[in-house]
């Protein structure tokens, strides 16, 4: 029995350091991310002199809308500095990135409409159907739409995982914060830290949901009106 004892208290310290190496793993990969997309997060008047001129695409990621006819909070917020964006380069061109698998939810053009009563001409406005996580969105913009730099417009938080997948996928990106609402903060915040482990592991092994992402491409040469229908975007 006095072995048995033995046995378990030894189980027992094992998994205790075991524990506290993957804590100690989660906080060290969360520090090194939020740092880097501060390194690559700026205000928009930096965006030129970055080297980020108007023929670069500004991409603003998805945060659920209401009823199918108005966004989020959260993801007004987003729209809303992206058409400041705008004020600064009318001339750029904007890509929403959203949900829209299934007809009776469309993020995407919940999105766009909202940009065109703000005054972004709809030509400028392409929708990215199928950008149902941040992965999905950047993975796509390298392999399917060919896009090697883009600015990513999301709040601070989610900043810092964007720029690290676009890092890690090649795309070479700024990111610029949308103002934060503070109604559910803490319980984002929290999933957030999560998220950041879960997207490492997905930049590792080059995941990729090949039932969604590798159909739906545009060209960013022609109007972005054409991409307002999905089905049009399908592969023959």
């Amino acid at each position: 029995m006095d072995a048995l004892f033995k046995f378990i208290q030894i189980l027992a310290k094992g998994s205790a350091y075991l524990i506290l190496a993957f804590l100690a793993l989660v906080i060290m990969i969360n520090l090194a991310m939020i740092a880097y997309g501060y390194s690559r997060t700026v205000v928009i008047d930096q965006l030129q002199s970055k080297g980020y001129g108007d023929q670069v695409p500004v991409v603003v990621l998805g945060a659920g809308v209401i009823n199918n006819e108005e966004p989020s909070q959260i993801l007004k917020l987003r729209l809303d500095k992206a058409y400041q964006v705008f004020e600064e380069a009318p001339d750029r061109k904007f890509i929403m990135s959203g949900d829209h698998l299934q007809d009776n939810y469309n993020e995407v053009a919940v999105m766009k409409n909202y940009l065109i009563d703000k005054g972004i001409p709809a030509n400028q406005i392409y929708l990215d159907h199928v950008g149902t996580s941040t992965y999905n969105t950047i993975y796509r913009l390298k392999h399917v739409l060919k896009i090697d730099k883009a600015i990513f417009i999301t709040q601070n938080y989610h900043l810092s995982r964007t720029l690290y997948i676009a890092k890690q996928l090649g795309v070479q990106a700024l990111g610029v914060a949308a103002q934060e609402t503070y109604s559910t903060r803490f319980q984002r915040e929290s999933r957030e830290i999560l998220a950041r482990i879960k997207d490492v592991l997905s930049t590792h092994f080059n995941y990729q949901n090949k039932h969604t992402l590798l159909d739906y491409s545009f060209d960013l040469n022609e109007s972005g009106n054409q991409t307002d229908d999905k089905q049009s975007l399908e592969k023959d």
